[in-house]
C-alpha cells in the first residue's frame, strides 16, 4: 500500500513510519530515501539540481468511456521512454 502513495504523502507519514513496529516498513522507508537521494545530482557547470527519471512506460490518452473526454485525447496507448533527467525548482 505504501508503494501507491505519492512522495508528499510518504513524507507526511515519515515521522510515524520511522518508528513503525514492522521492520519491513522501516527497511522500505530507508531504501526509498536512499534511492531518492541517489537519483538527485548537481549538474556542473551551472549547479542545477537534476533528478534522474528511469526508463519506463505509461498509458497516454483517455478511454472513450471517460466522462468529459475530448476527442483529441485518444486513442489510449502505451508509450515508452528512455531514462532522462529533469531540473528541479524549489
Amino acid at each position: 500500500m505504501l508503494e501507491r502513495l505519492d512522495a508528499g504523502a510518504v513524507e507526511e507519514l515519515r515521522p510515524r513510519l520511522v518508528q513503525h513496529p514492522s521492520p519491513d516498513i522501516r527497511r522500505w522507508l530507508a531504501e526509498r530515501r536512499s534511492q531518492a537521494s541517489q537519483d538527485v545530482f548537481i549538474a556542473e557547470p551551472g549547479g542545477y539540481e537534476l533528478v534522474r527519471i528511469p526508463a519506463g512506460e505509461f498509458l497516454m490518452g483517455s478511454p472513450e468511456s471517460e466522462e468529459g473526454r475530448y476527442n483529441d485525447e485518444g486513442p489510449l496507448h502505451q508509450v515508452g521512454y528512455r531514462t532522462f533527467t529533469l531540473a528541479v525548482t524549489r
